[in-house]
């Protein structure tokens, strides 16, 4: 292969990029954070409404640490899921002195109460999550090549964030962290959050959430519909003082088509495929 034809190649893509450049707006100097996060507002419910029809194919690799960040055990589960609540994750924790498992999920109503093995489904719209944190327009920066929209948040003062119905409340009011935010529709490319102190779930610190730290990516399907691509998760719980729990995550969405039906409020959540150790 000649140099001259990888060269014609590389200006060809050069010019594509820049035709696409050219397409998207410039980003407005004069938005504030408030402003920002209203248009995603709005342009989350929009896209909500074509993702629900969406199912896929999710595998998440769960590994367990020692102390030193060594992984003891790894557990790779396939299963496909429907958009109905999108991601979740779930940390173990302790609870009327066994372990449960609490799970976060974007895009569903949150439950009012969990379910008898103590598990909690979580609401985590841009409209919720409006209601935790101050936000705060950052220097704009390029992602894939092209300028974005960055948005700095942190919890509120306590005195103005609503009273936590769970732990998975309790958590959302104790993140900071960055969304990268496209200039065309105002839909979230990229987040990065992670906990601002220890946090304790348990009276007298008897058990804790040490650190919890996650990171998030979507793209978009055939220009028409934002999806999820990758969530990491890692944190640590620590319990009796004595016991520690560290774990890591990392989803992975795939082979996204659309499923059949008149409400995405109906079906399942997600249907196992298989699950390996």
């Amino acid at each position: 292969m000649s140099f001259r034809f990888l060269a014609s190649i590389t200006i060809t893509l050069a010019i594509f990029a820049g035709e696409a450049a050219a397409n998207l707006p410039l980003l407005d100097e004069d938005l504030g954070a408030q402003e920002i996060v209203e248009k995603m507002i709005v342009q989350e419910e929009a896209n909500n409404e074509l993702a629900r029809r969406y199912e896929y194919q999710q595998e998440t690799v769960t590994e367990k640490l020692d102390k030193n960040d060594q992984v003891v055990q790894s557990t790779t589960k396939t299963a496909k899921q429907r958009l109905q609540s999108q991601i979740s994750y779930k940390v173990q924790g302790m609870k009327g002195g066994k372990e449960v498992q609490t799970e976060v999920g974007f895009g569903s109503a949150p439950d009012e109460r969990p379910q008898q093995d103590g598990t909690y489904l979580e609401a985590m719209t841009i409209r919720e999550l409006s209601r935790y944190y101050d936000f705060h327009r950052e220097k704009d920066e390029p992602v894939d090549g092209v300028a974005h929209y960055v948005l700095s948040f942190k919890p509120k003062d306590a005195k103005d964030i609503p009273k936590a119905k769970s732990r998975e409340e309790k958590v959302l009011a104790h993140l900071t962290g960055r969304l990268w935010i496209h200039p065309a529709d105002f839909s979230i490319v990229m987040s990065d959050s992670r906990l601002v102190s220890p946090l304790p779930f348990a009276i007298i610190d008897l058990v804790s959430l040490r650190d919890l730290h996650i990171r998030y990516q979507a793209f978009k399907l055939n220009d028409q519909v934002w999806l999820p691509k990758q969530m990491d998760l890692s944190y640590q719980v620590r319990i009796l003082y004595f016991k520690m729990i560290r774990e890591r995550q990392k989803a992975v969405m795939r082979n996204f088509v659309k499923w059949d039906a008149p409400s995405a409020k109906g079906g399942d959540d997600g249907m196992e495929v298989s699950d390996s150790r």
